[in-house]
């Protein structure tokens, strides 16, 4: 709890000998803490605010806050950019190869795209575009490209599938060499058998685990394999 000064009607905290630090120096000073008569009582500066409606933030330049200024220098205009804008923004509909739109943002190891909508949401841009563009997704399910672009967004190339449905499709076109060699991250991988792949669909599902693992361990163990006989 903050003491305040002992002198009646201040309501300054106490410094020394119970008042607060302007009446101790005017003690100090003339021996009187009331020497002088009462304190001018100060009022605190206000601080414009920014001139953007809704905006609570002081002024920067201009009339403006930081955050609008910045953008009126950089679009001459100080609305701040939607969700959907911030979205569209990063995506590139120019010509490519099969009708693709490419993301240019943000990429994820595995070559997904990554779209912040917030400081502490990140969602792939393919199933914020699907929902925006087609449908919501159904629970369980995953968004499929059908070209094999995983950084493309055209709302023409994305499925809503079943997980198991979307696992299986990796490898039933043909960009199947491609996605494998992909999956074991290794630049000599030979085709895989469709013995060999049915194997691990089949050993996949017994064991329960994501088709991706399982037809890694059969590439592995093919090339593995295939180097002890070169050997």
């Amino acid at each position: 709890m903050t003491v305040t000064c002992s002198i009646d009607g201040c309501p300054h905290p106490h410094s020394g000998r119970g008042w607060c630090m302007a009446h101790y120096n005017r003690w100090r000073k003339h021996g009187d803490p009331l020497a002088g008569g009462p304190l001018r009582q100060r009022t605190p500066k206000q601080l414009p605010t920014c001139a953007a409606e809704g905006c609570d933030l002081t002024v920067h330049a201009r009339g403006y806050c930081g955050r609008h200024y910045r953008r009126l220098k950089k679009t001459g205009s100080i609305e701040l950019p939607t969700v959907i804008d911030r979205f569209w923004d990063r995506v590139d509909k120019t010509s490519h190869e099969g009708g693709c739109w490419i993301w240019t943002g943000a990429l994820s190891r595995s070559g997904y795209g990554q779209f912040c909508v917030t400081k502490t949401i990140v969602v792939a841009p393919h199933r914020f575009v699907y929902e925006l563009e087609v449908a919501p997704i159904p629970a369980g399910f995953a968004i499929d490209h059908t070209c094999r672009n995983r950084a493309c967004v055209f709302p023409g190339h994305l499925a809503a599938v079943t997980a198991t449905e979307n696992s299986l499709r990796i490898y039933m076109d043909a960009e199947k060499h491609a996605a494998l060699r992909e999956v074991v991250r290794r630049p000599n991988v030979v085709t895989l058998s469709d013995e060999v792949f049915a194997l691990a669909l089949s050993a996949a599902s017994e064991a329960g685990i994501p088709v991706d693992r399982m037809v890694s361990d059969c590439v592995t163990a093919v090339l593995a394999e295939q180097e002890a006989r070169v050997a």
